[in-house]
């Protein structure tokens, strides 16, 4: 079973947890401060930051990394939209339409 490490007052351990929940992944969260910077921490992070996301011998420290890491490797639910919604419009300059997949969260469905 995965582990997250960090303290939950972190947006970015929010975030890892948020993300594996809503893709099905079971984890334990184990708490962890980043102050003061103890050994144990540093030895999995050398920047000493959270959260930190063990997997037998994956350890990524950084909450992007371990978002990509987890769509990539885990369940294949997927947490966005399928479809653009009628009337969403993308703020990217490029075509709405090829953007889509990339820019989901920044499109709104006010014309």
């Amino acid at each position: 079973m995965p582990i997250v490490h960090g303290g939950v007052p972190s947006p970015f351990v929010k975030k890892v947890c948020a993300f594996l929940a809503e893709k099905g992944v079971a984890y334990e969260l184990r708490a962890l401060a980043p102050f003061p910077k103890t050994p144990e921490l540093l030895a999995m992070n050398p920047l000493g930051k959270i959260p930190i996301y063990q997997d037998g011998e994956l350890t990524l420290p950084d909450s992007s990394a371990i978002c990509a890491s987890s769509a990539r490797t885990r369940s294949r639910r997927c947490i966005r939209p399928i479809r653009r919604p009628t009337g969403a419009r993308c703020s990217s300059r490029s075509s709405p339409t090829r953007s889509w997949p990339r820019c989901w969260a920044a499109c709104s469905s006010s014309a």
